[in-house]
């Protein structure tokens, strides 16, 4: 007699093929891999418009893809809504991806559905939210570990900052892989007007809490006779803050906009001098270990979830006056810059490979126990 193959649903990304952020590439990731293991997986996805659920598969992975008609932050939480309550009846095994919405996960427990969370980082820290959304946020994060089957951290800054909020016993660490390498792809530099080593680059989404004014003004201090690469759609922030990101940019700046194909990014990525990274409230952030994976020195906001990943391999920066020293020291140092990208490299495929975090994952989510 021929066993079920083991199934899961994943859920609190906005789908595949990632077109997003780190949970859409990390949930892309981990479906191929345990699909190609023979995996049954299903990956809930949100789209606009009519309500309801369609069903597709992507290579061999099924989607579920529910509509909605609400924008922003609500409509991300009616999103969750229809995708725990649709979950919730199919009763396999979940893996949900951050807390935000937490408090649904008690229909979970109610069905006896298996559901493991992948925890976010400090998101009630950002200040692009109003004070209830903080205040929900921080409830959603300590709610979290109580209602849940199983929480992990990618991080251990993370698990030490929940273990202090009371949770019943620290959670296992799986910190993100640093991805695939991409192909080349020269026409990724031609089309923005860019040669190799003219640029630095950033690769975020273009808010507050990514340190994103202190790095171009940082950059825009003085000429640099280099382009600064901004890789980050300033549509998806208020109008106000991106004027103000333009308004602090000198001509040497140039906003490209989004990209999510991992071949034009990787190439973006090795043409350039170095990395800048200033993320703050995140944990194991993909976009650090990315540009660390091709060899990029890194110039980084300091902080202990960035310091934890990078070391030596960046230099740290807590305001605008910093930044400005780092760039410069980086911009005049191609020694510097080559040992760091060495060391960087290394780093990224010893410790934080594709391989070892799906195959934790993979252990946890089949009953194993992931390392700590």
């Amino acid at each position: 007699m021929t066993s079920n193959p083991p199934s899961l649903s994943i859920l609190g990304c906005r789908g595949i093929p990632a077109r997003h952020g780190g949970f859409e590439t990390f949930a892309e990731g981990l479906a191929l891999h345990l699909s190609a293991k023979g995996w049954r997986v299903t990956v809930y996805c949100q789209a606009d418009g009519k309500r309801g659920a369609n069903e597709s598969e992507w290579r061999g992975i099924r989607l579920i893809e529910i509509g909605v008609r609400q924008r922003g932050p609500l409509g991300t939480m009616v999103f969750d809504l229809f995708s725990t309550l649709h979950a919730a009846r199919e009763g396999g095994p979940v893996l949900t991806l951050g807390y935000n919405t937490s408090p649904f996960f008690l229909l979970y427990r109610l069905r006896g559905v298996a559901n493991v969370v992948n925890m976010d980082g400090l998101e009630w820290k950002r200040s692009k939210w109003s004070w209830w959304q903080r205040a929900w946020l921080l409830c959603c994060e300590r709610i979290a570990p109580w209602l849940a089957y199983r929480c992990v951290a990618d991080h251990p800054a993370i698990a030490d900052h929940l273990s202090r909020g009371g949770t019943k016993t620290r959670m296992p660490v799986i910190p993100y892989g640093c991805g695939r390498m991409g192909a080349e792809t020269p026409e990724a530099l031609e089309d923005l007007g860019l040669r190799v080593g003219d640029y630095a680059i950033v690769v975020a989404r273009p808010e507050p809490e990514n340190s994103m004014l202190e790095i171009i003004s940082g950059w825009s201090v003085r000429p640099r006779g280099h382009k600064l690469l901004i890789v980050g759609d300033l549509g998806s922030v208020p109008r106000r803050w991106a004027g103000r990101l333009r308004g602090a940019a000198a001509d040497e700046v140039v906003f490209a906009g989004s990209e999510y194909d991992p071949d034009c990014l990787d190439t973006l990525r090795r043409g350039a001098l170095f990395h800048l990274h200033g993320h703050q409230v995140g944990g194991t952030n993909p976009s650090l270990l990315e540009a660390m994976a091709v060899g990029n020195a890194v110039v980084a906001h300091n902080n202990t979830f960035n310091r934890q990943v990078a070391g030596d391999g960046a230099l740290y920066f807590n305001n605008t006056a910093d930044c400005d020293e780092a760039i410069t020291v980086l911009l005049n140092d191609q020694d510097m810059r080559s040992s760091m990208g060495q060391a960087n490299h290394e780093a990224a495929h010893e410790r934080f490979s594709d391989q070892a975090c799906f195959e934790a994952w993979s252990s946890l989510l089949a009953g194993g126990r992931a390392d700590d």
